[in-house]
């Protein structure tokens, strides 16, 4: 029988096999996100990264960054939604959405030594699947550029 392979905990894993699989050697269609990531798990983790103030928002999603003081070199991943966004089923809708977008693109957009959390918003449960990944793809992209980081202009400077 031929199983699907899940991501947990830098490990491939087949369902009905005894045998594990590393996901560095492995290059099927396997639902795991990429060999240089990791997901976060702690909630002082989740913590860490919001303390950081780095974050692009999207209709879909709030993305936040901070950098990983490890010598391991690899990316971490962490998917969350709020009471906000609705019932259990939808809150797990959201994050499955989003952690499906993810995969192909932090193989491509993502920083190694990074630590990324996904903030599911109410808009990710219907909102079409291409503009999620549009969306995720130019976050991505602007926080490695550091747009984040450019001094706002507030409208009373601007008058000045």
């Amino acid at each position: 029988m031929i199983g699907f392979l899940y991501f947990r905990a830098g490990l491939c894993y087949k369902p009905f096999m005894s045998k594990t699989v590393n996901i560095a050697k492995k290059t099927s269609n396997a639902l795991c996100i990429k060999a240089g990531t990791a997901r976060i798990t702690k909630r002082k983790d989740y913590l860490e990264t919001a303390a950081s103030r780095r974050k692009w928002v999207t209709p879909a999603f709030i993305i936040q960054i901070d950098h990983l003081n490890d010598d391991k070199g690899l990316a971490k991943l962490g998917f969350t939604a709020s009471k906000k966004v609705g019932n259990a089923v939808m809150r797990n809708k959201a994050r499955r959405r989003l952690k499906e977008a993810a995969k192909g693109l932090f193989n491509q957009y993502g920083l190694a030594g990074q630590r990324y959390v996904l903030i599911a918003r109410t808009a990710a449960i219907d909102y079409p699947f291409d503009s999620l990944q549009k969306d995720l793809q130019w976050a991505l992209v602007k926080l490695a550029q550091g747009a984040d980081l450019k001094p706002k202009v507030s409208k009373h400077d601007a008058k000045a």
